[in-house]
Parts: structure tokens; C-alpha cells; sequence
């Protein structure tokens, strides 16, 4: 069996659960365009390769979607618009920055 190791720096878990006819779910409050928003401002740059986003099921909070939960600070985006993709991308962009300069070690608060 071969092991896949990750090389991704970062990860957005967003949900894209439900119906795109009901707008009380993620999918019919446009998750769907999120993702592809997000994969775009990542391609735009060069983050491709350093941040996976992966679809998942619900992750709470239905009627306030699209939810993203992001990683590794643990952060949680509620009511995400396709059009805040480049924001989405900033928050994570300085928290990967910032990670990478963590002394050896290093163990968050609570983690």
C-alpha cells in the first residue's frame, strides 16, 4: 500500500451539502461558486499547490452558509459570498505566513 504524504500548507474545508432548490443549505446558498472562486484566487497566486480546498458535509450552522472551516488556525467563515474569495485567500495567506515562522516546537494554545 503506498501512503500519500501531504504537502499542502494550508486546507478550507468547505460544505457543499444540500440542495441548490433549498436555500437554507450551503449548495443552495452558492458553495458550489465558492470553491471555484477560491480555487481561481489560489490559482491567480500560485497558491495552488500549498493550499487544498476540499468539499465536505454539513459542518453546522445551515442557515448561514456556505461555511468554510479553515486550517490550521482552526477558523470558521460562515455566510461566505463567491465574491469574498480574495479575502478568504488574504486571512489564510497571513496565517500561513505566520505559521511558517513558529519557533521548533511550537504547540498552539489548546492544540
Amino acid at each position: 500500500m503506498k501512503i500519500r504524504q501531504e504537502t499542502s500548507a494550508a486546507c478550507l474545508f468547505v460544505c457543499t451539502r444540500g440542495s441548490k432548490k433549498k436555500s437554507s443549505t450551503c449548495k443552495g446558498r452558492g458553495a458550489s461558486g465558492v470553491v471555484k472562486a477560491i480555487k481561481k484566487e489560489l490559482e491567480k497566486r500560485g497558491l495552488h499547490k500549498r493550499v487544498r480546498v476540499r468539499k465536505t458535509g454539513c459542518l453546522g450552522h445551515c442557515s448561514r452558509g456556505p461555511i468554510i472551516l479553515s486550517y490550521p488556525d482552526r477558523e470558521i467563515l460562515m455566510s461566505v459570498d463567491k465574491k469574498e474569495a480574495a479575502d478568504v485567500v488574504d486571512r489564510l495567506q497571513s496565517s500561513i505566513t505566520f505559521a511558517n515562522r513558529r519557533a521548533p516546537g511550537y504547540r498552539s494554545v489548546g492544540g
